[in-house]
């Protein structure tokens, strides 16, 4: 064979491979791989999903649902940290809670504004309190300063403890929350990694030789 020959059979196989490689049948395994295909589903969300990574895990080996359980599984500690300093539902957003972190973020403001104008409307009614006490006995219109002053450092009190209420409350849900959350999560993607499929109990019309009742049916 001379050397035309060869450098033409050459180009002609380089041809062949690229062609093949670039065959979708035949690209990267990993690609094609269920774990891929699992791995893409379960970064899209779990629930609702469930379905999906269920069909995908069906061909993976214990081992390899393990992993990825593992891989993906949520904690909850950090995130309960988080939620409480700095706060604002911080660790629910990064838990991709959206949920728990929008009612963190909102117990948190409003908590922190009524403790704020809570404490800054006691301070400026509690000093015009003491000014009108000041000469409340010279003028009926002192007097009715006076009064008008207390009903406000009253109201400003009230505020200021809703304030904090509203802002523990939102600091007890923030620590529970993630913890909430993770396990939900987890549950839902072991049991589609598992494969398993629900149980169901419903109560279904029968008949048999003229008579009708009704039996229940137990799907496993």
């Amino acid at each position: 064979m001379n050397r035309n020959a060869m450098l033409a059979l050459v180009f002609l196989l380089a041809l062949v491979s690229r062609a093949v490689a670039a065959d979708p049948g035949s690209g990267n395994p990993a690609d094609a791989s269920p774990a891929f295909d699992i791995d893409t589903v379960i970064r899209a969300g779990v629930f609702g999903n469930e379905d999906r990574i269920r069909e995908a895990a069906a061909p993976l080996s214990e081992a390899e649902r393990n992993r990825i359980y593992d891989e993906y599984r949520k904690p909850s500690f950090r995130y309960s940290l988080l939620n409480l300093v700095p706060g604002f539902g911080l660790g629910s957003f990064i838990q991709r809670d959206g949920f728990g972190g929008r009612i963190c973020l909102a117990g948190d403001i409003v908590g922190i504004g009524g403790i704020g104008v809570g404490y800054v409307g006691m301070i400026v009614t509690g000093f015009s309190i003491m000014v009108d006490a000041l000469f409340a006995s010279a003028s009926e219109e002192a007097e009715e300063d006076l009064e008008d002053a207390s009903g406000a450092f009253t109201a400003f009190m009230i505020v200021f403890y809703c304030g904090v209420a509203i802002f523990g409350s939102s600091k007890v849900f923030g620590a529970v929350r993630p913890i909430y959350y993770a396990s939900k999560y987890n549950s839902a993607l072991k049991s589609s990694l598992s494969g398993g499929a629900v149980s169901s109990i419903g109560v279904v019309p029968v008949a048999i030789e003229r008579r009708s009742g009704i039996a229940i049916k137990i799907g496993l």
